[in-house]
């Protein structure tokens, strides 16, 4: 087994301790190398302009057992600056035997991503080919112009896994139209920013969860992100020419999507249901329309809104709540019905996805938009919805 060890520094690089790099010799006795990696950062606050730049360090010590020569890591490929740091071993690749440096090999296969288009997807089924034990650090040097503010952090937002859950299901309900998918991925700095003027678009707004709220709406409109490119599976940058954009918003008002209508049912039936939603209608136009209208119109787009059209509204408020949620639902069937499983809130429309073939898309769980995004945690993450802004 061979030693490994990478960081990441926004000043400078960062090696390892004097213990570290002990530990690391003790484990590949053979060689140790370190190599140096200068990425330049675009910030898309500063109109795509280089911004500081962060400093990777990579170190590889080598316990030499394949091969007939010691192969010293880590591995730079000249070409593209691709950088591998292999600890294990690979006996095979598709149940082919290994034969000389395994790192080499491994490598290679990485490399060949990179030139089909690199992505973490790409990465795991590669890995899958691999037979033996390993870890590994690789760098895709053709990359070193997504990145900015570390995107890995964005694919772990909730409403991000599950746009791409959902954009997928799209694609296979509906093959014949061309979906993208555009990531918009946008640093705190960034938010800085903007932040002036989003609180001067919502007003009289003026609470923090508000203010969470109009961030994910104000940049979501921006529309300026990252995409796949579906010819190439590349990705690159991408501003949509779109100037129409649809909005959800009354689907949780009019079929009952709120935590607190549950609530409302377990503690006072269908008369307390009802209630809440009358209220939440009613100030529609007050709580939401308002703000919304005026953070997502300043990007020169006309916003949409189907659940509030005339007719759906009409046919809604008229419906027997009983049909439109299932929050006094049975469950003895869902064992043997996976739709009648399905959460209460809004079962009206997740009933009619299921239909569609978007099953995916009816099991979701409610989501607010601030902790999907994880814009509430712009402002330091732990503030009351209620507080003011200062």
């Amino acid at each position: 087994m061979c030693g490994i060890f990478f960081s990441l520094g926004r000043d400078a690089y960062r090696s390892p301790s004097e213990h570290v790099l002990k530990l690391l010799r003790n484990r590949g006795p053979d060689s140790v190398k370190e190599v140096r990696v200068e990425i330049e950062v675009l910030d898309p606050a500063l109109d795509g302009s280089i911004s500081e730049p962060l400093y990777a360090t990579f170190v590889s010590s080598v316990l030499a057992l394949r091969g007939e020569y010691i192969v010293t890591q880590p591995l730079v490929d000249e070409a593209t600056r691709s950088v591998l740091c292999w600890n294990g071993e690979a006996w095979k690749i598709d149940d082919n035997p290994v034969t000389g440096n395994d790192s080499e090999h491994v490598f290679s296969l990485l490399l060949q991503d990179c030139e089909a288009g690199f992505d973490q997807d790409m990465v795991v089924q590669s890995m899958m080919h691999i037979k033996g034990p390993y870890a590994f650090v690789f760098y895709d040097g053709r990359r070193r112009r997504l990145a900015h503010d570390g995107p890995q952090v964005y694919d772990l937002c909730p409403d991000r896994i599950t746009a791409k859950a959902s954009h997928s299901e799209l694609q296979t309900v509906c093959p014949g139209r061309n979906w993208r998918l555009v990531e918009i991925n946008v640093p705190f700095k960034e938010t800085q920013a903007h932040r002036d003027t989003v609180i001067r678009l919502m007003h009289p707004h003026n609470t923090e969860m508000d203010l969470s709220i109009a961030y994910a709406l104000y940049f979501a409109c921006r529309g300026i992100g990252v995409t796949d490119d579906a010819a190439t599976t590349c990705i690159h940058d991408y501003a949509t020419p779109a100037r129409v954009l649809l909005s959800g918003l009354g689907a949780d008002e009019l079929f009952g999507g709120y935590q607190r209508h549950a609530t409302a049912f377990a503690r006072r039936g269908y008369q307390g249901l009802v209630d809440e939603l009358e209220l939440d209608i009613n100030r529609l136009g007050k709580r939401n329309l308002g703000r919304d209208d005026r953070v997502l119109s300043h990007w020169g787009r006309e916003t949409r809104f189907p659940y509030l059209d005339e007719d759906l509204l009409k046919w809604a408020l008229a419906a027997p709540v009983w049909e439109k949620c299932g929050f006094d639902q049975d469950l003895s069937d869902a064992m043997e019905d996976e739709a009648a499983a399905l959460e209460p809130g809004k079962k009206a429309l997740r009933l009619l996805a299921w239909k569609l073939g978007m099953r995916g898309v009816a099991k979701e769980k409610k989501r607010a938009i601030q902790f999907g995004a994880r814009t509430a945690k712009m402002e330091g993450g732990k503030m009351k919805g209620t507080q003011l802004i200062e």
